[in-house]
């Protein structure tokens, strides 16, 4: 009896966790776009961390508040001191430990008002942290893209600048956040996706060290991430334009990622490849490269050759 007791125990528990692990799951898979915008809410404020110029540009790093005083992130400002009348504006997304490194990436010029919106996350360090990183990747998630909205507001009420000349650029792990602000911001009218694909599970499977885990923790991504699969939201830029740029050398990316998300787009829509790898901060080569192309649409006027 007292087997059989222990063992009718044993199913109860492993039901129940089963049960909440299909809640949990399901819970995750829910429509979570309302989010973003709670915790945007309505600009508050931007305090200014540290401030340094240099012979053509001043550079800030502020601190975006709604309007209940919550901090959703940060960002880097650089704007020129003699702000060329035909200026653009780019609101970049890059790789969570880029940070400052864009600004010596991204040349100074008298006509580019350089916004890079930061990632508001650490890696865990302590058990209790681990046991958090779920809720805390997802919550830095959404802060980031609610904080690239913030700094729209911010670029319009205190720098007095023009939303229509902005472009939001991803690029590489920031493609997704840009994915998502150009999607759910309407005051975006471009929108350039630079080394980035849909299908964020696939890319977790490609990329996950150790390999043997790479299964797992795709599964594990499909569920945690499916609030910001690029995939859902990439149509929703149109009728604003979409720039996408893809390297033929592609190794960091599976195959059909970046055709998977060009094709979800609608039109007007641009594809560009270029004969590169990967774009790394220290490939100089790469970034360049990439350079030259967002400088060649900027010049253009929003066409792409």
């Amino acid at each position: 009896m007292g087997r059989m007791r222990r063992g009718r125990i044993a199913g109860l528990v492993l039901g129940l966790v089963v049960l909440a692990l299909a809640g949990a799951i399901a819970y995750l898979r829910f429509d979570k776009e309302h989010v973003f915008f709670d915790v945007r809410g309505e600009y508050g404020r931007a305090a200014t961390l540290d401030a340094w110029s240099s012979s053509q540009s001043k550079t800030r790093l502020i601190r975006l508040r709604n309007r209940d005083g919550e901090v959703v992130t940060d960002a880097f400002l650089r704007r020129p001191l003699q702000l060329d009348p035909t200026y653009r504006i780019v609101v970049i997304y890059a790789g969570a430990k880029t940070r400052d490194r864009i600004l010596t990436l991204v040349p100074e010029q008298a006509d580019l008002v350089l916004v890079s919106v930061q990632y508001p996350y650490r890696s865990p360090e302590t058990p209790g942290e681990y046991l958090r990183w779920p809720g805390a990747i997802r919550a830095a998630a959404f802060r980031t893209v609610a904080g690239g909205m913030l700094a729209l507001d911010f670029l319009r009420a205190d720098e007095g600048l023009d939303l229509r000349r902005v472009t939001v650029v991803g690029v590489s792990v920031g493609v997704p956040f840009a994915t998502m602000h150009g999607a759910l911001d309407e005051r975006v009218p471009t929108v350039m996706l630079i080394h980035g694909g849909g299908d964020l599970a696939a890319q977790v499977r490609a990329t996950h060290e150790p390999r043997w885990l790479a299964v797992p923790a795709g599964m594990l991504a499909s569920v945690l991430f499916y609030s910001f699969e690029p995939l859902r939201y990439v149509d929703r830029i149109a009728p604003r334009r979409l720039v996408m740029v893809a390297a033929r050398g592609e190794t960091m990316l599976p195959a059909g990622t970046v055709e998977a998300l060009y094709a979800k787009a609608r039109e007007p829509k641009k594809l560009i490849w270029t004969e590169s790898d990967h774009v790394r901060s220290r490939d100089t080569d790469v970034v360049a490269q990439i350079i030259e192309q967002i400088d060649r649409y900027l010049a253009s006027g929003g066409s792409v050759p």
